[in-house]
């Protein structure tokens, strides 16, 4: 490891990060807590959440579970505290086309997130399900 690159914890004001470090910004794996309180855990390059990593809301006690782009999730899971998970593509952290809801009975539901609305105020994602298998 060169002088420039080392492993350590760091708090600044209510931000904590705990892992790998490179050039003074969160670089290589480690876990991050916002001053909310929400945690994200995985790969860091170049202070951006990249890569794998888990996302938890403490608020509400969810979770994005997957590939990381640029401090953007991408794709992957969005599970929920009462073990619903929704499995898909995500576009500014928002769910976005094609995905799966698997429900705690067993249940799953196929469909898609879509954007409605012709202004920026009135634009919204709704999802428009499909497919359900019972089980």
């Amino acid at each position: 490891m060169n002088s420039t690159s080392w492993l350590g914890a760091r708090s600044l004001l209510f931000l904590r990060h705990a892992g790998e470090w490179l050039k003074d910004v969160k670089h290589g794996e480690g876990a991050y807590i916002t001053k909310d309180g929400d945690i994200y855990s995985g790969s860091w390059w170049k202070g951006m959440k990249h890569g794998r990593g888990t996302y938890v809301y403490k608020k509400d006690q969810s979770q994005l579970i997957g590939k990381w782009v640029q401090n953007k999730f991408k794709e992957g899971q969005w599970a929920f505290k009462d073990g619903t998970v929704y499995s898909g593509r995500f576009v500014q952290n928002h769910p976005i086309g094609r995905g799966t809801f698997k429900f705690p009975n067993g249940n799953e539901q196929d469909g898609e997130f879509v954007t409605v609305g012709q202004s920026k105020k009135n634009r919204k994602i709704v999802w428009k399900p499909s497919v359900v298998r019972k089980c």
